[in-house]
């Protein structure tokens, strides 16, 4: 019986095409692993170095004592901070919305108001109405020695914290 077996050839077209498929297999496999390899160790790489870095410290000059009324709420636009002066001292509000980052605006009722999304906080900076998380942070006021007043608005202070000048 010469000639050729017709089951015996498509036995092997479909060995070679069962071997062609298996091996684009294991080196799609092997490329996935090398290419997930490299992309975890540059995530190690770059680990101990952080995405954000720190900006310069926001620290404002406002004026002197005397150039704030006693009873009276004063914008400091430069850093978008509200200052107080009562008989017992000064105190600086941040105007910034703890929500996302909105400025505030002072309301009728002697508190503030978020016009972004309608968080109200107190007098004191504490939160009335959210969506907000927190209350607005109080921040370190301090009197210089050439009499002005300087507010870091990185340096938070606790709530009635007064400068007594």
């Amino acid at each position: 019986m010469s000639g050729s077996n017709p089951n015996l050839a498509s036995k092997t077209t479909r060995e070679e095409a069962s071997a062609t498929r298996r091996d684009w297999l294991g080196s799609s496999a092997l490329w996935a692993l090398l290419t997930t390899t490299a992309a975890a160790l540059i995530g190690i790489i770059r680990l101990p170095k952080p995405s954000v870095l720190p900006g310069p410290r926001q620290v404002y000059r406002i004026g002197s004592p005397d150039d704030f009324q006693i009873g009276a709420v004063t914008l400091v636009e430069s850093g978008t901070i509200f200052v107080y002066r009562a008989e017992e001292g000064l105190h600086a509000i941040s105007g910034i919305c703890t929500h996302l980052g909105c400025t505030v605006k002072p309301d009728k009722e002697g508190g503030y108001s978020c016009p972004c999304h309608g968080s109200q906080f107190d007098s004191q900076g504490r939160v009335v109405r959210g969506p907000a998380p927190r209350g607005l942070p109080w921040l370190r006021l301090a009197l210089l020695a050439n009499g002005q007043l300087e507010v870091d608005t990185e340096a938070e202070v606790p709530r009635g914290s007064n400068l007594v000048v």
